[in-house]
């Protein structure tokens, strides 16, 4: 058996039509590629119950996200990372418990209000606390963004 050498994945929950999760994807793609390389496996996670996978695939060939795409129409992983809405990430072990759960950053620092630059790197933060095996502080950070609708 191939040894898993994943140190952690990594769920980015997206929504096709989220403008957040839209504006944010240059930045999600940045830290897929740079973790990807230290061991974090990531994925974008589309929440949509009635997403087509050609519909999935030519959103994210649009934005270019480096990671794979995963549909999630019953919302499973949704449910196993505990994301409430879009974009949100959840930092998971892999014994299985989520680490980091929140925003990317602090771009969208309230509804309709946005910053040229994040002042917070959130999920940047978390992930080199976890590969420096230090303490995530915090383990969970708001996110401004689309609402994951119950079903």
């Amino acid at each position: 058996l191939a040894r898993d050498l994943r140190k952690a994945t990594l769920l980015i929950f997206i929504a096709h039509d989220c403008p957040i999760s839209n504006a944010l994807a240059r930045e999600v793609g940045r830290i897929c590629r740079k973790y990807d390389k230290q061991g974090i496996r990531s994925y974008v996670v589309y929440v949509e119950q009635d997403m087509q996978p050609a519909d999935a695939h030519k959103h994210w060939k649009e934005f270019g996200y480096p990671c794979p795409g995963l549909l999630d129409p019953k919302r499973l992983l949704v449910r196993h990372g505990g994301a409430t809405k879009t974009p949100e990430a959840v930092l998971i072990a892999r014994n299985g418990k989520a680490l980091y759960r929140g925003r990317i950053d602090d771009t969208f620092y309230d509804y309709g209000k946005r910053r040229d630059e994040p002042r917070s790197r959130d999920l940047r933060r978390a992930i080199d606390a976890f590969l420096a095996k230090k303490s995530i502080t915090p383990s969970r950070t708001p996110v401004v963004g689309c609402y994951i609708p119950d079903s």
